[in-house]
């Protein structure tokens, strides 16, 4: 509803200035000795207000347009218009983005099978490992000092 409000009133601005610039083709002026007409000096402000807030948003990317720091909608790849200086177009990649925590891949020390439980070289980090699942045996439980209902675990 908001977007089609924020929309709506956009176009009734752009109305409203067609209908002052057509008004204002009848008016001129002598400025510096040249002849001026005010009507095509609004239709030529607003062209280039209209050509200034046509905005690119690429192929890899998704678009948000905030109206003074609001989202308000989404911007697909492609040619978007977003009004200048009302609105702002902020992207964000579209691709995956890959971390590995607690360091980069290249500094995980990934110990070779048959020899765990070695010390950690200067310069690597042991790598964090999520366990997930429930634990099947009491034992496990005990291990972990938990406590669950009897109904949860296996024997």
């Amino acid at each position: 509803m908001q977007k089609n409000i924020f929309w709506l009133s956009v176009i009734i601005v752009c109305v409203i200035l067609s209908i002052v610039d057509v008004l204002l083709l009848n008016y001129q002026e002598t400025i510096l000795g040249m002849e001026w007409n005010w009507g095509w000096a609004a239709f030529f402000a607003q062209l280039l207000y209209a050509i200034l807030s046509f905005r690119i948003v690429g192929p890899t990317e998704l678009g948000a347009r905030l109206f003074f720091g609001k989202p308000i909608g989404e911007v697909s790849s492609g040619l978007a218009f977003i009004p200048f200086l009302i609105c702002q177009l902020k992207t964000e990649t579209r691709l995956i983005i890959q971390d590995e925590l607690p360091a980069d891949p290249q500094h995980i020390w990934r110990e070779p099978k048959g020899k765990e439980g070695g010390e950690i070289p200067k310069g690597y980090f042991p790598p964090i490992r999520v366990l997930f699942g429930f634990p099947r045996k009491k034992e496990d439980l005990k291990k972990l000092d938990i406590v669950f209902p009897e109904s949860k675990t296996r024997e």
